[in-house]
């Protein structure tokens, strides 16, 4: 584990003992809310974007509500937890972006504000996976605003050469990964391309969950309060042991970080990514490509990665704070042209309600031809396959001992002895929250 991933555990451990699951505040109706009479400024803390794009969101927003001045603090990902702890202890955080998984952490805090009755008439326009991920015991504690969902690229070039016709780019029709791992042993032993398959990010739990996931082996974590670590069981087993072996029989390279770029030059016959990898790809105007949805295995089930980014509200704000961050949540995805996405149209990944997915398809970007079928894929996929990452207060723990875990059955070792002790450190990391 990390330092910044130590420290955020380690005062999560001791804010479970004093905050006892702190009850978060509750905001009123958004639509019964006006903007303040008088200025107020309000900070958000954010790891999302960089903040040239969302200054412009924000200019868009203030331009509607003058009254109502965002300062917008941008902070790397790596260390996001460890400083927006450290600015919660300050007092000074109104507005925040969240990644998913960390709902119950924060909630946990005391940090999240209720948004149950606030957007009480918003939720239905949210993909449900989306908002489910966002829900915590019932109560709807931020507003999800993008899905990080994969599927397969895949080179015409080499299925081509190797005799393998296309997959099909209709939503609901899903290849198998043994399929894929059969054409791909055909396109290295041919000599067609240099590797079979990769992935981004190959070692992270987010990419790979989707594997045990149709299986049927379920997130790794079980139980009613999400603290009983199950990365050991048969499915789990059975998924990063066939991920293993892509590796361990060259099918997919070791040491390659740059894996959209290696498929971009031609030196992949497929890519298991998200649109955010899409700009990379298409750069290459000579790269003679189609897309497909994620795989599943063969006798398993659609499985696909879900959650992303969300915004909360603070719990230790003032009420005339919260009303406000309230309109400007509102406004950022249920807003007139389609709210943030009309603000930033260079977003990265496909937003969670259909008025800001249509503005986001409007992205020249998209309507590449190679990328043909792309927008009802991923509509499908958020909406019927996208399984949720554990809402467990354990989270940083879990990311960090998975990912290691991922990273070490890359490089060779066993799957079985290394899940059967990473899920008993998990236990050990996990008694303090118990």
């Amino acid at each position: 584990m990390n330092s910044s991933a130590k420290t955020f555990a380690g005062v999560l451990a001791g804010l479970l003992i004093t905050l006892g699951g702190a009850s978060a505040a509750s905001i009123p109706a958004v639509e019964t809310l006006h903007a303040p009479e008088k200025t107020i400024t309000l900070n958000y803390y954010g790891g999302a974007i960089p903040a040239a794009r969302a200054n412009k969101i924000i200019a868009e927003f203030e331009k509607r509500y003058p009254t109502i001045k965002i300062s917008y603090h941008a902070v790397p990902f790596n260390s996001y937890n460890e400083t927006l702890g450290a600015r919660f202890a300050q007092g000074d955080v109104d507005i925040f972006d969240i990644d998913q998984p960390q709902s119950a952490s924060y909630a946990v805090r005391g940090w999240e504000a209720d948004l149950t009755a606030a957007f009480a008439n918003q939720r239905a326009l949210i993909d449900p996976p989306a908002l489910q991920e966002s829900t915590i015991n019932g109560k709807l504690l931020n507003l999800p605003y993008q899905i990080g969902t994969t599927f397969l690229y895949y080179n015409k070039k080499v299925l081509q050469q190797i005799g393998v016709a296309f997959p099909s780019n209709k939503a609901g029709e899903i290849p198998t990964w043994e399929w894929v791992e059969a054409t791909a042993h055909k396109a290295v032993a041919s000599k067609a391309t240099a590797y079979g398959v990769t992935f981004s990010t190959p070692d992270m739990y987010y990419y790979l969950q989707p594997l045990a996931e149709s299986l049927g082996a379920g997130s790794g974590v079980i139980g009613e309060k999400q603290l009983t670590p199950d990365i050991n069981n048969p499915g789990w087993i059975q998924a990063l042991s066939w991920y293993g072996k892509l590796y361990a029989e060259g099918l997919a390279p070791r040491g390659v970080r740059e894996t959209a770029l290696a498929f971009a030059n031609g030196d992949s016959a497929f890519f298991y990514g998200g649109i955010w990898n899409s700009p990379t790809i298409i750069k290459n105007a000579n790269l003679d490509f189609g897309i497909t949805s994620a795989p599943r295995f063969k006798e398993g089930k659609a499985a696909t990665t879900s959650g992303g980014w969300a915004l909360g509200i603070s719990a230790l704000a003032s009420e005339e704070k919260q009303q406000a961050a309230a309109l400007f949540l509102n406004w950022y995805l249920f807003g007139e042209n389609g709210g943030f996405v009309s603000a930033d149209p260079e977003t990265e990944n496909v937003p969670t309600t259909e008025a800001t997915r249509a503005v986001f398809w409007k992205n020249p970007a998209y309507a590449d031809p190679r990328l043909a079928g792309l927008q009802a894929i991923l509509t499908w996929q958020a909406q019927h396959a996208a399984r949720i990452r554990p809402q467990t207060v354990g989270g940083a723990e879990f990311t960090q001992l998975v990912g290691a875990a991922i990273a070490d059955i890359i490089n060779g070792a066993d799957a079985k002895k290394t899940l059967d002790s990473t899920n008993a450190r998990l236990k050990t990391a996990w008694r303090k929250y118990q």
